[in-house]
Formats: C-alpha cells, structure tokens, sequence
C-alpha cells in the first residue's frame, strides 16, 4: 500500500464525513423548529417517545443530534428523564437507516448527486429549496467518499501491520473494544458502521467481524453525549449518563443472545445473502430494534440507577421540597377551620419564596452603586447567577431599550436547548427603512471588519439578545472591558476558540430612533474598533 493510497483513503474518510455533516446541517435547516415541536410535545408516553426519537434521527441522520437535543430539554426541565429515555432509545433505531440507505450501490452516480446538489444550493433562492440542495450535495458528498474508501482500501489487506490487526480482532471482545475506540474517534456509529460495510465489501473483515464492531460502536457513540453532559446541570449529567447505560446494556444484551442463539445471525443474514453490506446494515438495525424490545419494558430501572449513579445534590433536594406542599395534606379529613388555618400557612410561605427571588433579582441587576458601563453589568450578573444558580443550562441577556420582543428572547432561548454548548445570537434585520443611519452604518460596518479580522460572517455584531452555556459563564465574566467594547470581545474571542454560534433571525426595532440608547458614536465606536483589532492578537 502505497503513501499516494494512503491519502486517498483518508481523504475519502474525510469527504465521507463532511458529506455526513452537510447532509444533517442541511435537514436541521430545511426543518427549522419542527423537530425540536416533535421531540417536546410527543413524549407523552413511553411508545411516542420511541417514536419520536425515530423520527427526529431519520430527519437529522444522528442520534448524537438528537441525544444533545434531549440533554438540552432536560437540562432545562422541558423533558423527564422517563420521557428521555425513550427517545435515547428511538434515536437508537433511527441512525440504522443512514446504513440501509449507503448499502445501495449507487456510488456511479455520485457525481451527477454532486452536481444537482451543488447546482440548488449556489443558485436557488429560496431558502427552503437551498436547505434541499445542501442535503443532496451532502448525500453525493457521502457516496463519493465511500467509493474513494473503497478503491484506496483493497491494497490496505496486503500491508502486514493489517494482517496483524485483523488477527487480534479474531477475539470478540477485543473487536468489540476496537468498535468502542474507532466510534469514539470518530463520534458517529452511523459513520463506523458504513465504513465497516466498506470494509467487508472489499473482503478485508468478514460479517462475523462486523458483528462485533457493530456492537462497540453503539457504545462509542455516546461520546459525543458525555461531552454535552460536562456543561450540563446534574439532570442533563444524569441524561448523559442513562444514554451510556442504554447503549452497554445493549451491547451486554446482544453478545449474549448472538452467544446463546447464533442462529440470530444465519436469519439476518439469510435476508440478504450474497450482498454483505446489506448484511451489516440488517444487523445495525435488527440489534436496535431487539434491544428496545427487550429494554424499553425495564427502561424505569435504567432512569433509577442513573440517578442513584448522580444522586440529588443538597440544593436539588430544597427545590424538591419547595415544590410541595407542607400544610395542606389529606384536608378532606380534617375540620375546614383548620383547613383554612393550614391554607394560611401555605399562602405565607409562597410569600417568603416570592421575597427571596426579588431579594435575588435585586442582589443581581442593582448592585452597582453608580452605571458602570453595559460590559460590567453583564460580568456581575454572569458571576451571581454563576454562584447562585448552579442547576441552570445557561442564560439569555436581553437589552433594557426595548428592542428585543418576548417572542424573540424565546426563540433564542429555545434554540440555545437545542444547542446548549453554542453561543446563540438574535441577529436583526439593518436593510429595513426605519433603521437610523448610525445604527445601520455601524452594525454593516463591524459585521465586515470581522469576517476580515476574524474569517466568520456575524450578521449582527452588536446585538444584545444573546444566550450562554452557564458553563462558560467564569471565562466570560473575566473578559475586559465594562461598556459595549465588552460583547464584542466576547464574540472576537469565541470566535478565535472556534466554539459553536448559532443565528435566530428577530424583530428589527427600534423606538423613537433609538433615543433611549446610552450609546456614545465617538467614545464607544473607538473602544468597539480597539476591542476588534486588540482580540486579534489575545
């Protein structure tokens, strides 16, 4: 095997999985908010939330997707660990397909695929029909990458070091490991298992091989998930954690049957005999549909034994007690004067709750004595809700002038959920009429100084509806500058940490043109341009 094979090889890895990445960014896109609808409201019971889980992966062709979608929910307490569970395990079966669909030998046609994707994405308008042109160009994209693998692996047989490890992977349990590691590397058990289809294609590993990788990808797929969980509160944590439970009980459950009954594996194979893609891809899919069969019945003990692996923290167990009722217990039994007496204990111990969260809310935005400058009252308040909130997925900062709607600030906070390690950015509209001169001037101005400096298009750089992973919230109390030089280093520095950002187009307003801004054309305009060129060289 040749250095020239080499390089085709990885560069078809590498075409394989940026066609994977285009293709599921495409199919978010084309969906909007309609999948982050199903996955919050279908989860009324355990079968719908299987369901759901199916549905939402076949869409964006990743469970990893799907499963950091769920961690945001319940994170945010818009899902139970109960309902998250179930769409763990439907997302399970749902990134089976993208398997089913490469085991078509359709790799001749990829670059006509190539061609009409590109063609719809560059020159259609229409943002929709764009989103579609993304998916085909990602889908040819897929099919090109796995017909490079194929032609640069047959000499990959030939190598000695191959023939060594092939020989290890004659225990199942050490192939189950190595599926573990590569699916780690790669965090997509879709993505291993198509290039484990285009490695039995080639003879290289048999289906017997493939079993087992199969097995240790399941596993390895949840990386993407524990990372996720860091940032998370302990409920997202625990999510993470039920994720890598599932998926070892899984792979546990399944050397078992295939141990016990091989004739498993002679009936998936006959459906599909002389085709051995077909094969891996059958056995992906009937492994995750037997699993959830088999596990989705005990699925209460697995959410158990997360939580007893996370246990409640001390501050968890007080917002549990708050949450109850203390005096108005069994009040069908007792007489209505002490009902009522009870009733009045309650009401005054909802009013001490209410004047600790003023107290809070007081503590957070009034503790300056004097206005510092927007930048040191964002660091304040990102410190306090840091110290005092520490359960939180993240926060959303809003400006006080009146330019950003309700609706909006719930967008962004609904596609932080759905993103929670991006920094998500309500990004306005400065080509309408009744944008001021400066405004629009300004925001223009800045947007294409930094796509210069900094190589990333931020179509508004100014804008204060943002929301933050709480995780991140010290490093970004730490940033300098107290006034409106402030935010912009915060998004220069994200940006040079190449972190995920994620846009929500809002409102454009502006009341009595801008009037009640404390901005300051001169002073501020010069601070903005020093924190621009000064975080190009922190």
């Amino acid at each position: 095997m040749s250095i020239y094979d080499v390089f085709i090889l990885l560069g078809g890895v590498g075409l394989f999985l940026y066609g994977m990445t285009i293709m599921s960014s495409g199919l978010k896109n084309a969906c909007g908010d309609n999948l982050k609808v199903i996955l919050g409201k279908a989860t009324t019971n355990k079968v719908t939330s299987i369901l759901a889980g199916i549905a939402v992966t076949i869409f964006v062709q990743s469970s990893s997707a799907t499963d950091v979608m769920v961690i945001g929910f319940v994170t945010s307490g818009l899902m139970t660990l109960a309902q998250a569970i179930g769409v763990i395990m439907g997302a399970n079966i749902g990134t089976t397909v993208t398997a089913q669909i490469t085991a078509f030998n359709i790799g001749a046609y990829a670059p006509m695929i190539l061609f009409i994707g590109a063609v719809m994405n560059l020159f259609l308008k229409k943002r929709t029909l764009k989103e579609v042109g993304s998916v085909i160009l990602g889908f040819g994209m897929l099919f090109q990458g796995i017909t490079l693998m194929k032609s640069a692996i047959a000499p990959l047989a030939e190598t000695a070091a191959f023939r060594a490890l092939l020989t290890s992977l004659e225990n199942p349990i050490l192939t189950v490991l190595f599926g573990v590691a590569f699916t780690a590397l790669l965090q997509s058990s879709s993505s291993a298992t198509v290039i484990f289809q285009a490695f039995a294609m080639q003879n290289i590993i048999t289906y017997s091989t493939a079993v087992y990788l199969i097995i240790g990808a399941a596993v390895g797929s949840v990386t993407p998930n524990l990372l996720a969980g860091l940032t998370a509160n302990r409920n997202g944590k625990r999510c993470a954690v039920l994720n890598l439970l599932f998926n070892t009980f899984r792979a546990i459950l399944i050397l078992i049957l295939i141990t016990v009954f091989p004739q498993i594996l002679t009936f998936i194979q006959n459906l599909s005999p002389n085709n051995v893609a077909r094969q891996i891809a059958n056995t992906h899919t009937c492994f995750a549909i037997i699993a959830v069969l088999v596990l989705a019945p005990v699925s209460n003990f697995i959410v158990k034994l997360a939580q007893r692996l996370i246990p409640l923290s001390e501050e968890e167990t007080r917002k549990g007690e708050d949450q109850r009722l203390v005096y108005l217990n069994n009040t069908s039994q007792i007489p209505a004067v002490i009902a009522m007496d009870q009733a009045h204990r309650e009401v005054c111990r909802m009013a001490h709750f209410a004047v600790d969260n003023l107290q809070n809310a007081i503590d957070c935005f009034f503790e300056h004595d004097a206005n510092k400058g927007k930048g040191a009252a964002l660091k304040t308040a990102f410190a306090h809700v840091h110290e005092t909130w520490p359960d939180i997925s993240g926060v959303v900062t809003v400006d006080a002038d009146g330019q950003h709607a309700p609706s909006d600030c719930r967008r962004v906070a609904d596609a932080f959920l759905a993103a929670p390690e991006s920094l998500v950015l309500g990004t306005r509209d400065f080509s309408l009429h009744h944008v001021p001169f400066r405004s629009w001037w300004g925001n223009n101005w800045t947007s294409v100084l930094f796509a210069m400096l900094y190589g990333r298009r931020v179509p508004d750089t100014q804008t204060g509806l943002r929301a933050f992973p709480r995780g991140l919230l010290p490093l970004l109390a730490a940033v300098p500058g107290n006034g409106y030089e402030y935010e912009m280093s915060v998004l220069c520095r994200w940006v040079r940490a190449r972190r995920p950002m994620e846009f929500v187009p809002i409102e454009t307003i502006y009341e009595d043109g801008n009037a009640s801004s404390h901005f300051h054309p001169l002073r501020d305009t010069f601070r903005i341009h020093g924190a621009l060129f000064a975080n190009v060289f922190s």
